[in-house]
């Protein structure tokens, strides 16, 4: 329910949502969706947990940008808004964010997780890269699956995503948060599922 609560806030109009500029401004509008629905929603709170494969370089991150609970069930989110430039870098931090979650849901701070990039920026979609860290933001249909490296500074920093997943890029359908934009929502769970 709580997922796909979150697709739904994404793909329709949300009468309520107000533009975002940055991470900090959809957190907030996300939360207040979701604290609209009666969940209890809770903003940065700090998970310590381990990465699943020692060949996992990078610190691993320890604060989830929400975590909602509602029925039951619980939602770690993590979240992504470049509006310009950093493309590979993002990317990066994206899959970062992707392996952070699926340690909180095995961890079982979350019965599922949910990462999402939301861009205006069509650098992350399309472009002459198609290798490496771009493959899995734009080949359709490639996986995003195992160890992934740092494309620049320090090139031996590494990060392992355990599932597999396809990520589709969608129009977002959500005018009043960006007047044109698309988005990556990724279903996330612990124990290695493809989703896509």
């Amino acid at each position: 329910m709580l997922f796909e609560a979150l697709a739904s806030f994404l793909s329709s109009s949300h009468g309520a949502a107000g533009a975002v500029e940055n991470e900090r401004g959809l957190q907030m509008e996300a939360g207040l969706m979701f604290r609209e629905m009666g969940c209890h929603v809770r903003f940065e709170v700090s998970c310590r947990v381990e990465p699943l494969n020692l060949a996992h370089t990078k610190p691993q991150k320890r604060d989830i940008d929400l975590l909602v609970q509602a029925d039951g069930e619980s939602l770690a989110v993590e979240l992504k808004v470049p509006m310009a430039g950093r493309v590979p870098e993002t990317m990066f931090d994206f899959y970062t964010d992707v392996a952070f979650v699926e340690a909180v849901v095995r961890a079982g701070i979350a019965d599922r997780g949910a990462c999402l990039l939301l861009t205006s920026d069509p650098g992350f979609w399309s472009g002459t890269q198609a290798t490496g860290i771009y493959k899995p933001l734009r080949v359709p249909g490639a996986m995003l699956n195992g160890l992934v490296g740092k494309p620049t500074g320090k090139r031996d920093t590494a990060v392992f995503v355990a599932g597999q997943y396809r990520p589709v890029w969608r129009d977002l359908g959500n005018r009043a948060l960006l007047s044109s934009g698309r988005y990556v929502l990724l279903e996330v769970r612990g124990d290695g599922e493809t989703r896509a």
